[in-house]
């Protein structure tokens, strides 16, 4: 008898819930666990037949725990990207990247040498013609 009332009980729930739920408490559900170590081109291979990706096809999510910075720097105009390079056992470099995140508090606690627990995509960029693996980051913990 009150269903006419569903939807707006609904949208008010929702609100009530949405509303104290921090950045925090969300959590990432990765496709695969990674180390810095398994990212290669045999790797980008294999995600890249999985395109092509959108809405009804995500990209797949890493979780890489325990990684140790070797180096953080912001770049850009303005300073508003971040770079976070961490290293693999043979002395190569894995940059990962967050476009756009100088503003935001949780990068600002990252130290090198301070482990923590990096959720990314994995890209190839073609910057300056260059084929580069890197990390395109989506969060960290």
């Amino acid at each position: 008898e009150n269903i006419h009332l569903l939807d707006e009980a609904l949208n008010v729930s929702y609100e009530k819930i949405a509303s104290t739920k921090t950045l925090a408490e969300e959590e990432w559900i990765a496709d695969h666990l990674l180390s810095v170590d398994d990212i290669d081109f045999r790797l980008w291979d294999i995600v890249e037949k999985l395109a092509p990706f959108g809405i009804d096809n995500a990209k797949p999510v890493f979780l890489l725990k325990s990684v140790t910075p070797a180096d953080i720097k912001y770049f850009g105009k303005q300073r508003e990207h971040l770079e976070i390079v961490l290293m693999k056992q043979n002395g190569k470099k894995m940059p990962a990247i967050s476009f756009f995140a100088g503003e935001e508090d949780k990068f600002h606690r990252l130290s090198v040498g301070k482990a923590f627990d990096l959720v990314a995509t994995l890209e190839k960029s073609m910057f300056r013609n260059f084929p580069e693996l890197r990390l395109r980051i989506v969060d960290i913990q």
